[in-house]
């Protein structure tokens, strides 16, 4: 009878490593579409001997001004704004993806590796273009730093056109 339960132990905890090999092995699609193929290179996460995130081996990116209030625009106004930033992590900080929460809000940044200690941008545009009344923009940065996602922001207020 032990020898019976003994054995399919032993089969379950196979079956369990095979499990978490495959897991391991497996490619994330999602993340193989926004980093690249070599993503697990980009987004390795290091950890500390209790299995907690190390995020003192990490990328870090720490930006000067995270939000831009741009005060007061008329429709139709485009406000361009570079967010600046530095790398105060151990590793090379790599910009993945950023998202914008309205179509008006576009930004651009260099996907080459800002390395630990250096500085990089992100220039974001904003079109007025519609809108009126109070405005609040925010931009997520998703970046193999810890966490991922860090927001930038433009912020102010859009005044309609006098008509003569």
């Amino acid at each position: 009878m032990y020898k019976i339960i003994f054995f399919l132990i032993f089969i379950s905890l196979l079956s369990c490593k095979n499990d978490a090999e495959q897991q391991i092995h497996k490619t994330d699609p999602v993340l193989e579409k926004i980093a690249g193929k070599n993503y697990a290179d980009l987004i390795e996460i290091p950890t500390k001997p209790n299995g907690m995130v190390d995020e003192e081996a990490m990328a870090r990116i720490v930006f000067d001004s995270p939000e831009y209030l741009f005060d007061t625009i008329f429709s139709g106004d485009i406000i361009n704004h570079t967010f600046e930033f530095r790398n105060e992590g151990k590793k090379d900080l790599y910009i993945l993806e950023t998202n914008t929460s309205c179509g008006c809000t576009v930004p651009s940044y260099s996907k080459e590796a800002i390395a630990p200690g250096a500085r990089g941008e992100i220039q974001v545009s904003f079109n007025s273009k519609s809108k009126s009344g109070k405005q609040f923009r925010r931009i997520s940065v998703i970046t193999n730093s810890y966490p991922a996602e860090k927001v930038i922001s433009f912020k102010g207020f859009v005044k309609q056109m006098k008509k003569d």
